[in-house]
């Protein structure tokens, strides 16, 4: 289980990074707006993070003998059925980690654009303000 969790942890890393740089590009892509501060972004972090370990604990025990890939069928001779029962947790709770880091990053991206926004406005000459609507939300 030790060589199980470092695999994880290698490509949980990899993902990580890869959702990161996505953050980082949308937070700067458009020079027309303005940057968000480092320290912000880095207090979106938590979102995906947490999303991801619900996200994995909700699928593990909601979808606990979901086989939609029919797995079991596929595995069977390979793997008795206690075997099996543990393969499926662990499939759901991979597939439950993705999906928290992706709704996770989604929200991430989502709460970027409206900060940019919203600053780009509040950066606007008072004239050019006046035309345009208030932003009192996030």
């Amino acid at each position: 289980t030790l060589r199980a969790a470092a695999l994880g942890m290698e490509a949980g890393f990899s993902a990580g990074a890869i959702a990161g740089a996505i953050c980082l590009y949308a937070a700067t892509r458009d020079r027309s707006r303005p940057r968000l501060a480092y320290r912000t972004l880095l207090g979106f972090l938590w979102r995906p993070v947490v999303l991801a370990v619900v996200a994995a604990l909700i699928l593990a025990v909601a979808c606990r003998s979901f086989d939609p890939f029919a797995f079991s069928i596929e595995l069977h001779g390979i793997l008795n059925p206690e075997q099996m029962q543990r393969f499926l947790t662990v499939w759901h709770v991979h597939c439950g980690l993705y999906l928290g880091l992706l709704i996770g990053v989604l929200w991430i991206l989502g709460d970027i654009a409206r900060l940019r926004k919203r600053l780009a406005f509040i950066e606007k000459p008072e004239t050019e303000r006046d035309r345009g609507t208030v932003v009192t939300r996030l």
